[in-house]
């Protein structure tokens, strides 16, 4: 049997972004696991804090080692490893390529955890050592994301067909994509609408002005929602809509993807990176993808990304077209979705799955 050992948990645990939730839902889930060893939290992006934790960690927990546990996306400056610990970097990325400079400063950490097999692919591709590379899924909630509950009351609905795109409005989510083919698959009809809501503050962008700007036929179809700051209200407007369509670019998990499962909705989203470990043929409508070169705005500056996927918009607009007039089907397809996600993607199997690898990790340690 290896001997104690605890856990510190670096990241950033405020605002909406995908790696704060995966922060703050692992740490929750933590405790849930039967035998989870000790875990202490801190702040990422405050240095004097961890530091102190660091030392409370040392003095107070009865463990002979510690391992650190750093949630970033692979883009993020990532700090130096600690000495007489194992440490551990959790990362996501969206595109085929990591810049070498990024895999250097990666494996300077003893593993690095991917959330998926694809991630685990692009790291080796890149010159990843694959002996140091776990996957180790992420979650959902899937007692708040549930079909069961609330429904939020929605502008304008009066019996449309409901599609909701969700998520940071930039060109990556692929929202260009979708607002050219929604409009000219529906232009003129009154039975169907999109709702959005998009984050943007950080972007110092206004998406209702951006989506003028594109001249869509009808662009009354298209109804920008005011950004919901409290996490908790989102489920409720999962449950409100029929569809959640996401033309998605790239996806480091994919978490608007895996919450409108677990509520039940069926799911369009393009075949290609990381959420297709979870969304898939008999769960999700996937649609083709052609790889071309990635943005160099997709994450920082002018690096090279690789590749990533230009969803097909013809076969995005029979996907919605389909879905629309089937309702039905569309429910079928969201009622599997969302057992799929309750039975195996929950963030208590992802503490699990952690847990579990810290274990085989630290026994060889």
């Amino acid at each position: 049997m290896s001997m104690p050992y605890a856990v510190h948990l670096k990241a950033s645990f405020t605002g909406r972004e995908g790696v704060s939730v995966h922060a703050i839902a692992l740490a929750a889930a933590w405790n849930r696991v039967e035998g989870a060893p000790p875990l202490l939290a801190s702040q990422a992006n405050l240095p004097p804090q961890v530091e102190a934790n660091d030392a409370f960690l040392e003095k107070t927990i009865a463990a002979d080692r510690i391992a650190d546990i750093w949630i970033v996306p692979a883009s993020y400056p990532l700090p130096t490893p600690a000495p007489e610990r194992l440490n551990i970097a959790h990362v996501a990325f969206e595109t085929s390529r990591i810049p070498h400079g990024w895999i250097s400063r990666l494996f300077a950490f003893d593993r690095v955890w991917v959330a998926t097999e694809w991630g685990r692919r692009v790291l080796v591709e890149c010159g990843g050592d694959e002996t140091r590379i776990d996957v180790v899924p992420l979650g959902v909630d899937p007692e708040r994301f549930s079909p069961i509950g609330p429904r939020a009351t929605l502008p304008e609905t009066d019996g449309r067909f409901r599609f909701l795109a969700v998520g940071k409005y930039e060109k990556r989510k692929g929202y260009d994509v979708l607002m050219r083919a929604f409009d000219e698959e529906f232009a003129g009809r009154s039975d169907v609408a999109l709702y959005v809501l998009a984050s943007h503050s950080e972007l110092r962008i206004d998406p209702a002005a951006e989506i003028r700007r594109l001249g869509l036929k009808s662009p009354e179809n298209v109804v920008v929602l005011p950004w919901i700051e409290d996490p908790a209200v989102l489920p409720a407007l999962y449950r409100a809509c029929d569809a959640l369509v996401a033309p998605t670019r790239g996806e480091g998990w994919g978490l608007p993807i895996i919450e409108a499962m677990a509520c039940g909705l069926p799911v369009i989203t393009t075949g290609w990176s990381a959420h297709t470990a979870f969304a898939n043929a008999g769960n999700a409508v996937l649609i083709g993808y052609d790889l071309v070169p990635a943005a160099p705005a997709a994450t920082d500056g002018a690096a090279d990304l690789g590749l990533w996927a230009e969803p097909r918009a013809h076969e995005l607009r029979q996907a919605m077209a389909r879905l629309s007039a089937a309702r039905e089907e569309a429910r079928r397809l969201g009622a599997a979705a969302a057992d799929d996600v309750r039975h195996r993607w929950s963030w208590t199997q992802a503490a699990r799955v952690s847990i579990e690898t810290l274990d085989r990790t630290m026994s060889r340690w």
